[in-house]
């Protein structure tokens, strides 16, 4: 499997944060031995501004915009006779961070692996690849390229939230992404993506996680 670490889990439930603090022990690091890595966020998601990744409690890092994984490898690699080429000082990369892995298109996981492989065979060193992304959307599907990812993963943290509708004194863990239309559940047949924090989404426990209009799961008969 590829060094791919992967945070995953619904909103509000410290992905970010997680991915944050990976990158500040890298920073120490780069001070201290020239650690060098690069951090990537989807350019739908500018909650808290275009070029920065920034958890729910206000921790953030520079970042850089990405519209598709092939974003991803043009601010790695130059495209020279079909051939890959490293840009200048790309070789010095010790770690990349991808936030809202789930906006990804499906690509990116071989995008993932071939940089592996890159690094690896040509280089003879790791690339250490961190993702940060939700392992569901607001109906409680899998989102985007999030399991393939999950998949080739060598390590994955799965987080939890807190589900404000439980009673304090038994409270569950949230598992799942509620999206509000003000303030009721969202249907199941709006929109997958709509970019949102606290004012649209909150975090709910299977109990508590409603979705009108969800058609009930088919399960076929065995055949002989």
């Amino acid at each position: 499997m590829a060094p791919i670490e992967v945070e995953t889990g619904p909103m509000f439930s410290g992905k970010t944060s997680e991915l944050i603090t990976q990158a500040e022990r890298l920073i120490i690091a780069g001070d201290i031995q020239g650690v060098h890595f690069l951090v990537f966020n989807h350019a739908t998601d500018t909650r808290y501004g275009e070029s920065v990744i920034a958890s729910h409690g206000k921790t953030s890092l520079a970042a850089i915009p990405a519209s598709s994984s092939h974003d991803i490898l043009t601010h790695i690699f130059t495209l020279k006779n079909d051939q890959f080429q490293l840009i200048s000082g790309r070789e010095q990369l010790s770690a990349i961070f991808i936030d809202e892995a789930q906006f990804f298109d499906h690509e990116i996981v071989n995008v993932l692996i071939f940089l592996d492989d890159f690094f690896r065979k040509t280089l003879g060193k790791n690339l250490n690849i961190y993702c940060a992304g939700l392992d569901m959307d607001f109906r409680g599907e899998p989102f985007g390229p999030m399991p393939d990812l999950l998949a080739v993963a060598n390590k994955v943290n799965k987080f939890t939230a807190v589900c404000k509708d439980c009673p304090i004194e038994s409270s569950r863990d949230a598992q799942y992404t509620q999206r509000l239309i003000n303030g009721q559940p969202a249907n199941y047949n709006d929109p997958v993506v709509l970019i949102g924090a606290a004012e649209s989404y909150t975090a709910k426990c299977h109990q508590h996680h409603i979705i009108p209009g969800k058609p009930k799961p088919k399960i076929g008969k065995n055949k002989t």
